[in-house]
């Protein structure tokens, strides 16, 4: 900041005070500069960018935004788009409900993701990493999931998807959940943010679209597990399962494509990932194997989501799940980023 502080010892400022006159003033500057000063590092640092954004984005004050969890922020949106479809959302759950969703999370229980088991050992030949864009947030928008939309009990006919774990859904023709058409248009803002991110030159306005579109980011990562959650509003088991059923399903029919469609070996796969490895150490040849299996990959699910190539690791150390080391090469416009990526190992 290249600013220093008013010099004001700490056993003098009960004189300054009593004093009054240039002293009181002195004293005032001291205690003003004391509190301007963190706040333009923080502004400095563009520490608090993010915080606004998702505050512009929830619409909650912004110290509520630093103070509170996601849940606030997610009541806020949902709370008006609800009202603006003439839903009603429910009232926030008494401790006697939370402890009632408690029981049956237990009983029931709440399957999260799949993690496929890695392949230990090091490996000197090139994998890809491929990426599920936006997994959840997707599954939510293909299979029409929300509250608005959930068949709890009898379905019959064919106007309703249905997920590997039996919940079942309208279709959007019959009714569009309100839920996939908050996600669908967070997706779509983010993605636009990025590409501004992307053209802009001015770093101060690549820091503004990175903040705008985290903020996106956040908040679209959060709705899709409120059904989840025993202190939401919208609260169900059988949709917080559902969801993750259909990625289960992905992983495993994305191994399966791999291995019964090419020569090629699944080595890992984690929730939304799977990494791909091939017999070569040529990272250009690697990369554009990994766009075809991508391909063969997007042909076979149809339209329920889409993957894509993100990286290649040149060599890889798996150590168990979710520990892993690797060489990672990223395509840039002029050539390749190359960096250690570690995970689990930090």
């Amino acid at each position: 900041l290249k600013e220093t502080k008013v010099d004001v010892a700490h056993s003098e400022i009960t004189r300054y005070w009593n004093e009054g006159g240039e002293n009181l003033n002195k004293l005032l500057d001291y205690a003003r500069k004391d509190a301007e000063l963190p706040i333009k590092i923080l502004f400095k640092l563009s520490m608090l960018d993010k915080f606004i954004e998702i505050s512009k984005l929830s619409g909650i004050n912004l110290q509520d935004c630093l103070d509170s969890g996601e849940t606030q922020r997610i009541d806020s949106i949902l709370l008006r788009e609800f009202n603006r479809k003439n839903f009603v959302m429910p009232c926030k759950p008494d401790d006697a409900e939370v402890s009632r969703r408690g029981r049956e999370r237990e009983k029931l229980g709440l399957k999260g993701a799949f993690v496929l088991d890695p392949v230990l050992g090091f490996h000197d030949k090139c994998i890809a990493y491929l990426d599920y864009q936006s997994m959840y947030a997707n599954i939510v928008i293909s299979y029409n999931i929300c509250p608005t939309t959930y068949l709890n009990g009898f379905a019959d006919g064919d106007e309703y998807n249905k997920t590997p774990s039996g919940a079942a859904f309208v279709k959007k023709g019959i009714r569009r959940g309100i839920l996939p058409e908050v996600l669908e248009y967070l997706l779509k803002m983010r993605s636009a943010i990025k590409k501004q991110m992307k053209n802009a030159n001015d770093p101060a306005m690549k820091n503004y679209y990175y903040a705008k579109q985290y903020a996106f980011k956040t908040v679209g990562n959060a709705i899709y597990g409120y059904s989840g959650y025993v202190k939401s509003r919208l609260y169900v088991i059988d949709i917080a399962n559902g969801i993750t059923s259909v990625g289960r399903e992905m992983t495993l029919k994305t191994k399966e494509i791999v291995e019964t469609k090419t020569t090629y070996k699944v080595v890992y796969g984690d929730t939304d990932s799977c990494q791909v490895k091939f017999d070569t150490i040529d990272v250009q040849e690697a990369f554009k194997l990994g766009g075809q299996v991508s391909d063969l990959i997007n042909r076979e699910i149809k339209n329920i989501l889409q993957i894509k190539i993100d990286s290649i690791f040149k060599s890889t150390l798996y150590l168990a799940k979710k520990r892993y080391a690797a060489w990672n090469f990223e395509p840039m416009e002029n050539g390749w980023d190359e960096s250690i990526m570690t995970k689990g190992i930090e």
